[in-house]
Order: structure tokens, then C-alpha cells, then sequence
């Protein structure tokens, strides 16, 4: 077994985690920004090309996402679509198996919810797509990534309650 992707995906994982502990949106897309990156590295490593190019498409919808939040600006519809265009064809053309679909939906479920500003709703699509990427990690043997998952979700629920509005 080539422990190079699991390293990568520890990154990830503690990217991924910080992400949904923090209040401030922009602060939340800067750290899945690297996340994003690390998921990438340990997916081509891996061989999954498809889910490695998903997870790029998310590192510059986090970086322009991110961006637009830091400076207090609202994304542009023009901008989602775009995204969404993007992860379209790269599904289109890369997803080859129903299991190559689970990366693109679990995208664009990520892309709607970060492009609008309710930090609640965006943690609610992290624990769907953590259960989403459970399933798919098992499959593809990325096992850091399956106990990172289970630990995204125990820690998205933490952060639902700990932001709660009242």
C-alpha cells in the first residue's frame, strides 16, 4: 500500500475539520481551499483522475468564492453558473462509472452552497456530502479519507449546534 495519498489526505482531513470550526465564511473557504488541494493530490495518487480534477474545480471555486466573501461581496449568479458549466463537462467527459458521479454531485452540492452566505446551510451540505464521500472512499480504498469522513460528520454536527441561531 503507497502511504503517499493517506499522508495527503491527513492534510486534507485537518484542513477539512478546522474548516467547519471557524465562524467567518472567508476563513471557512480558505481552509477547504487547501483541503481542496490536498483531496486533489491524494486522488491522482490514487488514480481516481476524475475526482482529483472535481476537487481542483473546488479550490478555485473556494479561492473566488473566498475572495468575493472577504471583501464583502455577494458571488455573482454568473459566477455559480459558470461553475456549475465547468463541473458539467468535466463530468461529462471524465465520469465514466455511476461511482465517478458521486465526486460531481457531492461538487456541485458544495458550489450552490458556498456560493450563497448562509454559513449554517453550508455546514448542513458538508455532513450530506461527508456521508456521500463515505461511501465513495470505502469503494475506492481511500481509507484516511473514510475516517476523516466520519469525522466530518461528527464535526459538522458539533459546529451546526455551536453556530446555532436562536
Amino acid at each position: 500500500m503507497n502511504i503517499l495519498p493517506h499522508v495527503f489526505g491527513l492534510f486534507a482531513l485537518g484542513s477539512w475539520l478546522s474548516s467547519v470550526q471557524v465562524k467567518k465564511k472567508s476563513n471557512i473557504l480558505v481552509l477547504q481551499l487547501l483541503a481542496n488541494i490536498f483531496y486533489a493530490i491524494q486522488y491522482f495518487l490514487l488514480g481516481y483522475f476524475s475526482t482529483g480534477l472535481m476537487n481542483l474545480v473546488s479550490s478555485f471555486r473556494c479561492l473566488f468564492f473566498g475572495l468575493n466573501s472577504k471583501n464583502n461581496k455577494n458571488n455573482p449568479f454568473s459566477l455559480l453558473l459558470l461553475f456549475i458549466f465547468i463541473i458539467v463537462i468535466l463530468a461529462l467527459l471524465y465520469c465514466k462509472t455511476p461511482l465517478s458521479l458521486i465526486p460531481a454531485l457531492a461538487t456541485l452540492l458544495y458550489t450552490v452552497s458556498t456560493w450563497q452566505n448562509d454559513t449554517q446551510f453550508l455546514r448542513y451540505i458538508f455532513i450530506v456530502n461527508a456521508i456521500f464521500f463515505l461511501i465513495y472512499n470505502y469503494i475506492v480504498g481511500a481509507y484516511v479519507s473514510l475516517l476523516g469522513n466520519i469525522f466530518e460528520i461528527i464535526s459538522g454536527t458539533i459546529s451546526i449546534i455551536r453556530f446555532k441561531k436562536y
